[in-house]
């Protein structure tokens, strides 16, 4: 997993706020790992896809799983079952659309830029 949010967060522009990569990051990271444990040890395959645009990072991953991830209750001593709580926090927007080859669930983060370095008001 480190090797996916690694590359995401390397292959991001300089001007992007450090608060966003790292709430695209965490996003990126709980898509990724539900897709995984959907399509398990059977060779099949989930795909990241980011696209920036209108001011919105839309993330979104692909797999072969007709399982539709929904919100859980997680009790206190639970090790899973925030995911999704997560990313509805941190996104505008998320959702799952069914194929007939799976499913997509996608996320919508609102872009935040570093600040202009510049002279500071008196």
């Amino acid at each position: 997993m480190h090797e996916v949010t690694g590359h995401a967060r390397e292959g991001s522009p300089q001007w992007l706020d450090d608060h966003f990569l790292d709430a695209a990051t965490i996003v990126v990271s709980e898509l990724v790992t539900n897709a995984l444990s959907h399509v398990g040890d059977d060779g099949g395959t989930a795909t990241l896809a980011l696209d920036l645009r209108d001011g919105l990072l839309h993330l979104s991953v692909r797999d072969g799983s007709v399982v539709v991830p929904r919100m859980r209750s997680a009790r206190l001593d639970d090790t899973g079952g925030r995911g999704l709580s997560i990313v509805e926090q941190l996104s505008t927007r998320w959702g799952t659309e069914t194929h007939e080859d799976g499913k997509r669930v996608f996320a919508d983060l609102p872009v935040r830029t570093r600040r202009a370095a510049g002279p500071r008001p008196a």
